[in-house]
């Protein structure tokens, strides 16, 4: 897949699915109002999802019903359905699909359901990663580098079906370095930042790098984390008081911390007061006040700093380059930036007409290029897409295969063999509310929910049974979702638990309850009820790190309104980003706010403070051993 940044603040390398309804690769994939999905273009792999072996998809047909969201690849699709089934088709050479199968010429060429309760999934180059409901993180397909994180990896390495990696996560993304050497990093839900896989270039951030130092459990790196991102180059974090911490690789000064060439193995703090950042070999970031910043790679003036071209390809520290910017776009090659009053300010490489300043010469400091503008998007620096506030559609650049939109492209159509070039931003659509550009094919929704493509056509992703490029934007399906109207995975719901639950033996009438499966209890009510037993802990909390304080050996202290009565109805749990520190040490335990009490899941706790807790089927009880080890059943 083709690297296209966006005008989101943060952009990550990774393909995620969001609720976007429209998804590009060599094939196309959207979303209906009503929740169809429908595929065309390539199928190669079986990626259109059509069951049969036909190497092309030559217009739009139906796969599956009830879908919320879509993300592809070259070869992969998974989706996501409103009830939180998560399905997956295309290659299978390294089990990504998640059936069990394998194999170098393995491919599922209709949708098979994978995991439940899914609410995002994430693929790069064969590996795939999803997140449930209640946190969990299961991982599969290529393994090589231990990018999935099961404790294996090498040379032919893969898994074939999801496996649990880690719990209480909030969002994951996976960074490849050239083709398939992929990192992946998640952060939890209480902020704590770990990462795996290739480490090369130090981007696990353990402090090893080398060829042979690849990651294959999940490391914690930073902790307090808000967003994250990585674009082949540094992975850039930014912590909940706003502080930016790069590192891995450095070739061009791109992490920051004032060197070039060597590699940075473990976070480095580089800015203060940062609400965004994109990098690639250029890193960008802008700060509360909408100052932006740039450091790295600078040969074709990227930095935006006014150095000559070509004469300067490191900037190694941040430097100032704009004010009021709300949002950031970076590519190998460029940069662009929406200021406050909608001015789309760009530079870098202009060769292709990208900058869209009428000219084709490097551009080393910030110009504008045009007003009024919602949003923009780049196919990896050289075609530019922006839509004004009025839902004007422009675009410019690289136009070899028609993905301006302008009736243009490279060869017998303009009576030139010379690359194809729209240095100005020209008006395609009218009405629009989202567009992309991805590997030289463009697509836009407009407002009445119309799904327009044009560009590359080798592989039918424009949809309209052709195999010629398509030079204006041609209307392939009609009934978009609409971003606003986006249906979104089930909420989470905590019913009362039903089952009986014996502690040594004795029943105990907890006020307890069953998410996704899991049973979660008050932390003061196991406590109160194991104190003087073997596995007994304290529960305080720590105003000095702002952290609930758990002490395993010692006496439990009540404070009032332990073993309060059951709750009797369903309820909607929030998840505790509250930080956990057990004997000294920050623990990750899975937890949720229920009406202002936290609960925390049963086995965690068990795994914790090493008591056993089992599921007795035949009585249809929950048995609570303090006198045994955990054990996971």
């Amino acid at each position: 897949m083709a690297l296209c940044a966006t005008f989101a603040p943060n952009v990550a390398a990774s393909t995620t699915v969001s609720k976007e309804a429209v998804a590009l690769s060599t094939l196309t994939a959207a979303i209906t109002a009503s929740g169809d999905l429908y595929c065309w273009g390539t199928n190669t792999s079986g990626q259109l999802g059509i069951g049969d072996r036909e190497e092309s998809g030559f217009t739009p047909v139906k796969v599956l019903s009830n879908v919320a969201s879509v993300t592809t690849d070259n070869t992969n699709v998974a989706a996501i359905t409103t009830n939180g089934d998560l399905y997956c088709w295309g290659g299978n050479e390294f089990g990504q699909v998640g059936n069990g199968e394998s194999g170098r010429y393995m491919r599922q060429s209709t949708p098979v359901k994978v995991l439940s309760k899914v609410v995002s999934v994430t693929m790069e180059n064969g590996t795939i990663g999803a997140i449930t409901t209640n946190g969990d993180l299961y991982m599969w397909g290529r393994n090589v580098y231990g990018q999935v994180g099961n404790g294996k990896g090498g040379e032919g390495e893969s898994l074939a079906t999801p496996v649990k990696v880690l719990s209480n996560v909030e969002s994951i993304m996976m960074d490849e370095y050239r083709m398939s050497n992929v990192t992946t990093l998640a952060i939890t839900r209480n902020g704590d930042l770990y990462a795996w896989g290739y480490n090369e270039h130090g981007q696990v951030g353990n402090g090893k790098s080398g060829t042979g130092a690849y990651q294959t459990t999940p490391v914690k790196v930073l902790s307090n984390v808000a967003s994250l991102t990585a674009n082949d180059g540094p992975a850039a974090a930014i912590t909940n008081n706003g502080d930016l911490y790069c590192w891995g690789i450095n070739l061009f000064g791109q992490v920051g911390n004032g060197s070039s060439r060597d590699n940075q193995t473990t976070p480095v703090k580089v800015l203060s007061d940062v609400v965004s950042v994109t990098t690639s070999q250029t890193t960008v970031a802008i700060t509360e006040n909408g100052d932006l910043y740039a450091w790295g790679y600078n040969e074709m003036g990227q930095v935006g700093n006014g150095m000559e071209a070509y004469s300067q390809d490191s900037q190694t520290t941040p430097v100032k380059v704009l004010s009021n910017v709300v949002s950031v776009t970076s590519s190998i090659t460029n940069t662009a930036a929406i200021t406050t009053s909608g001015d789309l300010y760009s530079w870098g490489e202009n060769g292709y007409g990208q900058i869209g300043n009428g000219a084709t010469k490097v551009q080393t400091s910030p110009v504008k290029v045009l007003s009024n503008v919602a949003s923009f998007t780049t196919d990896n620096g050289a075609t530019a897409a922006a839509i004004t506030t009025n839902g004007d559609l422009y675009c410019w650049g690289y136009n070899n295969e028609g993905q301006v939109g302008n009736n243009k492209s490279k060869g017998e159509e303009t009576g030139t063999l010379m690359d194809e070039r729209q240095t100005t931003p020209v008006k395609v659509l009218s009405n629009v509310v989202s567009a992309i550009i991805d590997g030289h094919v463009a697509a836009s929704v407009t407002q009445n929910g119309d799904l327009y493509c044009w560009g590359y056509n080798f592989d039918y992703q424009v949809g309209n049974g052709l195999r010629t490029n398509q030079l204006t934007p041609f209307k392939a399906l009609t009934g978009i979702r609409l971003a606003a109207s986006a249906p979104s995975v089930p909420a989470i719901t905590a019913t009362p638990t039903a089952s009986k639950v014996l502690v040594d033996g004795e029943n105990v009438s907890f006020d307890a309850y069953n998410i996704a499966g899991n049973n979660y209890f008050k932390l003061r009510d196991l406590a109160y009820i194991m104190n003087g037993s073997l596995k007994q802990f304290s529960v305080s909390w720590d105003s000095v790190n702002n952290a609930i304080s758990l002490q395993s050996g010692q006496a439990y202290r009540t404070v009032g309104g332990e073993m309060a009565k059951k709750g009797t109805a369903a309820t909607t749990p929030i998840p505790t980003t509250s930080k956990i520190i057990l004997d000294g040490k920050i623990v990750s335990l899975t937890a949720y706010n229920i009406a202002g009490n936290n609960y925390f899941k049963l086995r965690d706790v068990g795994s914790a403070f090493d008591f056993n807790v089992s599921w007795n089927g035949l009585l249809q009880t929950i048995e609570i051993d303090s006198t045994g080890s955990y054990t996971l059943d």
